[in-house]
């Protein structure tokens, strides 16, 4: 059983996670949460109530939670069940047959822990993160970049890593609140990125690199030699960005970054909030206190650049200069 590091909380575990770092001896004397490997399927339960469902375009279902007496049960059909006991700070994984354990990892990594990952003082949102003022990149902090799954974050985090801002995390942004403001806690190494995009970003990789499920094409990137490096420390939030929709990426013909109001930023952090239950009242409604309160602190600006590999590449120098001089862009 071994300790790792994700987003500031320890997880003592029975299953290997390389893609994590292992927990320092004194962070390891206590942990967030246990995750535990079972055999079978998932207990049932008498209790069990299920009151969500994610569904592809087709109508199969991707996701599925359900709510019982004490915990949620987390189901990605046909792949995996993971169990989730808030009380007890455990998740029970249940491996279906044929997944690989790669996928079980991905699942739990990037979409069940940014779901338990809120509390009172923290706030899990949908975004890439990279860390600027190193490596002679203007500023000193996080940036984020909220946005749809598939609208570029991962991409544009990677550029910008290029560039010399180093990543913080990847898909998921965990704000922390702090005396003053916000930090951001990293999460870990690496960003997943389509092959068109490492093809592009990365031509100079030579050795194979790992799809992050077996039903996903998505490969993780990551390491100095591929000139990308890893910020490992919290860091004090200094900007937000929010991607705009794929209709408006599709049509536009070159980068642009507009201010947005103070309703229209708490809109966008709102939207895009992960939650494991909507209808728990007293954990969204301290969601959405944080996110008036980061709404208040921080300005959320619109990001608009062409869908396209290049214009991640103009997205990057219009990002740069943004951050260089804010009042660039109306």
């Amino acid at each position: 059983m071994t300790t790792y590091q994700w987003c500031q909380l320890t997880l003592r575990s029975d299953i290997e996670l390389p893609e994590l770092r292992p927990a320092s001896e004194e962070q390891g004397a206590r942990h967030d949460w246990h995750i535990r490997m079972n055999r079978g399927r998932a207990p049932r339960r008498a209790d069990r109530h299920w009151f969500h469902h994610w569904r592809f375009p087709d109508g199969r279902r991707w996701l599925s939670l359900a709510r019982y007496a004490g915990g949620y049960l987390v189901r990605f059909p046909g792949l995996v069940d993971f169990d989730v006991r808030p009380g007890d700070r455990e998740i029970g994984c249940y491996r279906g047959v044929g997944t690989p354990l790669r996928t079980l990892r991905h699942l739990l990594l990037d979409q069940v822990l940014p779901l338990i990952a809120g509390g009172r003082d923290r706030l899990a949102l949908h975004a890439s993160v990279v860390a600027s003022g190193t490596n002679g990149a203007p500023g000193a902090g996080a940036v984020a970049f909220l946005g749809a799954a598939g609208n570029g974050k991962s991409t544009i985090a990677a550029r910008l890593a290029q560039r010399g801002c180093p990543i913080v995390s990847d898909d998921c942004c965990l704000l922390q609140r702090r005396t003053g403001g916000f930090d951001v806690a990293p999460s870990y190494p690496g960003v997943r990125l389509r092959p068109d995009s490492v093809a592009r970003l990365f031509a100079g990789i030579t050795r194979p690199l790992d799809r992050v499920a077996h039903y996903s094409s998505k490969q993780r990137i990551a390491g100095a030699e591929v000139g990308m490096g890893f910020h490992a420390h919290p860091l004090p939030l200094t900007q937000l960005y929010v991607l705009a929709p794929i209709a408006d990426l599709k049509s536009a013909t070159a980068p642009t970054i507009r201010a947005r109001s103070a309703r229209e930023g708490l809109l966008a952090l709102v939207n895009f909030t992960f939650h494991l239950d909507v209808e728990d009242s007293g954990r969204v409604g301290d969601a959405f206190e944080l996110a008036a309160d980061v709404a208040a602190s921080y300005e959320v600006r619109l990001l608009t650049f062409p869908w396209n590999l290049a214009g991640a590449d103009a997205a990057a120098d219009a990002i740069l200069a943004d951050l260089l001089s804010p009042s660039k862009w109306p």
